[in-house]
């Protein structure tokens, strides 16, 4: 937050433009499109065996609900990863990680720049 703060504050006072990026990754897993993900695991050059054992934990699953102490009929699941699946923070990396590839996309096309601040000895820096 300080740091938030403080960059706010600079590029106030040195009259340069600024727009934050909050991402909230609180819903994440529940919206993981699969076959968004194996097009990132395949455009990051995953190995094959382990695009395969996520493909074989994730897909064609049923699941069931507990609602008011009722179990609802089995469904199929289609997006997100269970509560509770071993490659869930695998899946969020990867997630994060093509979130990453695109943003430094835009960055290098001239789209988004950094601010320019200084550092304690003076010497101009790009953030």
């Amino acid at each position: 937050m300080f740091l938030t703060h403080e960059t706010i504050d600079w590029t106030i006072r040195s009259n340069q433009p600024l727009v934050l990026l909050k991402q909230n990754f609180a819903k994440a897993y529940d919206k993981v499109s699969w076959v968004f993900l194996f097009d990132t695991m395949e455009r990051l050059k995953m190995f094959q065996e382990f695009v395969n054992l996520v493909n074989l934990l994730i897909k064609d699953v049923k699941a069931t609900m507990c609602i008011n102490g009722n179990i609802t009929p089995y469904f199929h699941v289609h997006k997100g990863v269970r509560q509770g699946c071993p490659l869930a923070s695998y899946i969020f990396l990867i997630m994060g990680e093509i979130f990453n590839m695109m943003f430094n996309g835009v960055m290098k096309k001239g789209k988004v720049r950094g601010i320019k601040m200084f550092n304690s000895k003076g010497q101009q820096i790009l953030l």
